[in-house]
């Protein structure tokens, strides 16, 4: 299957890079500039002072006005909450210059668009990495295809968005059965319940772990695995995991044969080159089988020592954790003994052992009187391991999103090569150029999620009137509901009733709930609007008498992607990332959001958020902490 999200993989190029520039920009609802940051001079060469009060077009390369302009206009009308594209800049040295424009609308004190502000993030570089990038994609699928261990990348929420092709053997799954929480239902049943405890926890956690389990085939044939999981991080943010499986049934075979009689332990011992260890604990001799000289370089022979002298060719650094694991042992504190340490190689090398052991007799006290076990060379299972974790290291560094090589070669071949393209080759270019804007909608929708998550938003409170709020809302989604049909009614509402909120995120979070609700309303309803006081709060209710919410999702509607097939039997387009965005903002304002559904009789959205006591409260700026 194919890089579903190789975001997962990005790596930051090597050498220096330079920082993107920013520079923040206001202006009017005719696109003037009112205000630019002092790094425009930087960035263009263009003193600020001859730039204000003159059209942003002006300054964008003919191709590019074109698209700007409507994007404006969408903003000025209140068609969009905000845009973001890339255009050229026109620089004085005629150097060419890349940026990202970010646009969101201001609001007058009446509550009306009187322009807009953001920001112009220099992107030359990034554009300039886009072939690199395509280039490096191509090499890490290769690598993750060459690999003999089975992989898979897991997203935040535990879902798997890509899968090689030995992991796709080793479960016997297509990629697409593994897509999702496909990669689950492979696990064994018995297995199942600890090892998603095992992966929550981690996550929770943003550490990497080690689990071994079984997955059933889709033959029904059961295989034990080692999993090695890392996470992938962006910072303090998790963006998902990359997980290594090593096919080690054999081995289980072997161990489950070495527990049924001496006999049997013997002859896997002989196959499976592990040597067999006798403690006897209240004397310190331990017996080690032939094997034991054949791991530390010299002859098959039989060999009786003391626990001292064996101690003594541990490792240093490895110890503490051996004698720890002793005591823990002969204590019963664990039921057998399983440690991994380095042993001296004469002359002056090291070895991997791997010792499995248990107590198989104790006295009445419960003090231990023998212990017995194997021991065996893991070197060549530790530079495999070693190797794993450089593989994982390299994957969920130079992997990145195909969006952003979509978008980069689209832009490439619309700026360079669009005039020479056939007209049918040019409708195509502009159907590819539509959806993966979309996408990238998408993907800002999810940064904007995580920024407020993280509370990197500045929230600016003041007392606004719920009654004006109300209308607002409504005459800003009117277009919307008028494009469906559909129509917005103010409902009770008190008229000398005011709330404590940032207005524009508040605006944000009702217009997510009005069109949904006109989305999900018959053709000719009507969407009512309305709100009531209570001595602390305000409660703003949007109603419908759409199909409800089936009581199945109820759990997960405000869960990120969440989307539902109504009990009308259609499923309506969308992200599935509003209702989750307006979560998060009503709580950052300190309110609560929720829902009562009727099916077959509509559904009821609800935000609760403090009130105030009158249009005179000064406004407060705070910048949200994330805490």
């Amino acid at each position: 299957m194919g890089l579903s999200n190789p975001d997962l993989f990005t790596r930051t190029e090597s050498g220096a890079r330079r920082k993107e520039q920013e520079v923040t920009y206001c202006a009017d609802p005719f696109g003037n500039w009112t205000h630019l940051d002092p790094s425009w001079s930087e960035l263009t060469g263009r003193p600020v002072s001859q730039c204000l009060a003159r059209p942003m077009s002006e300054f964008l390369h003919p191709d590019d006005r074109k698209r700007h302009n409507e994007a404006l206009q969408s903003l000025v009308r209140g068609e969009i909450y905000s845009s973001r594209h890339a255009a050229r800049v026109l620089r004085t040295d005629g150097r060419p210059c890349w940026v990202e424009i970010f646009a969101y609308p201001t609001l007058d004190a009446g509550g009306r668009i009187d322009g807009v502000r953001g920001t112009l993030s220099d992107i030359t570089d990034r554009r300039k990495g886009v072939r690199a990038l395509r280039e490096s994609e191509a090499r890490l699928r290769a690598i993750s295809e060459a690999s003999p261990l089975g992989l898979y990348v897991l997203d935040a929420k535990g879902n798997c968005i890509f899968s090689n092709t030995n992991f796709q053997r080793l479960t016997g799954l297509t990629p697409n059965q593994l897509t999702g929480t496909g990669w689950a239902s492979a696990l064994h049943p018995d297995d199942r319940s600890r090892v998603l405890g095992e992966w929550r926890s981690a996550a929770e956690a943003h550490r990497p772990f080690d689990a071994e389990h079984r997955y059933q085939h889709a033959d029904g044939t059961v295989i034990w695995s080692r999993l090695h999981a890392a996470p992938i991080l962006d910072g303090n943010q998790l963006l998902g995991y990359v997980q290594v499986v090593e096919n080690v049934t054999a081995q289980r075979l072997a161990d489950a044969a070495l527990r049924r009689s001496r006999e049997r332990l013997e002859l896997a011992l002989e196959g499976s080159g592990a040597a067999l260890l006798d403690w006897d604990v209240p004397s310190g001799r331990v017996y080690l089988s032939e094997r034991w000289g054949q791991i530390l370089g010299g002859a098959a022979i039989q060999t009786v020592t003391d626990l001292a002298t064996l101690r003594a060719q541990v490792h240093a650094e490895d110890r503490e954790a051996w004698d720890a694991a002793l005591e823990q042992t002969l204590s019963g504190n664990r039921p057998f003994l399983r440690i991994e340490y380095r042993i001296r190689m004469p002359p002056a090398g090291w070895r991997w052992i791997e010792t499995h052991a248990r107590v198989v007799e104790r006295q009445e006290d419960g003090a231990a009187l023998r212990v017995t076990g194997t021991s065996a060379d893991i070197t060549e299972r530790k530079d495999v391991e070693r190797r794993q974790a450089e593989f994982v290291t390299t994957v969920s560094h130079e992997l990145r999103t195909p969006l952003t090589s979509i978008l980069g070669a689209l832009d490439v071949i619309h700026d360079e090569h669009e005039a020479h393209l056939p007209a049918e080759a040019r409708r195509f270019l502009s159907i590819a150029y539509r959806n993966a804007t979309h996408l990238s909608g998408l993907v800002d929708s999810i940064l904007d999620l995580e920024r407020v998550e993280k509370g990197l938003h500045d929230f600016r409170y003041a007392a606004v009137s719920v009654r004006e709020f109300l209308e607002r809302a409504i005459e800003l989604n009117s277009g919307y509901a008028l494009k469906h049909s559909v129509k917005l009614a103010l409902g009770e509402a008190p008229s000398d009733a005011f709330m404590w909120v940032d207005k524009d995120r508040l605006v944000q979070v009702l217009s997510n709930l009005i069109s949904n609700a006109v989305k999900f309303s018959p053709t000719g309803d009507t969407v009512i609007v309305a709100a009531e006081a209570s001595d602390t709060h305000i409660l703003i209710l949007v109603r419908d008498r759409g199909p409800g919410v089936p009581p199945e999702f109820g759990q997960r509607i405000f869960q990120r992607f969440a989307q539902a097939q109504t009990l009308d039997g259609r499923q309506r387009a969308g992200s599935g990332l509003g209702l989750s965005i307006s979560k998060v903002l009503v709580e950052r304002m300190g309110g609560q959001i929720g829902y009562r559904s009727e099916p077959g009789a509509g559904t009821d959205f609800y935000v609760s958020v403090p009130r105030a006591w009158g249009a005179g409260t000064p406004q407060q700026v705070r910048k949200e902490a994330g805490a």
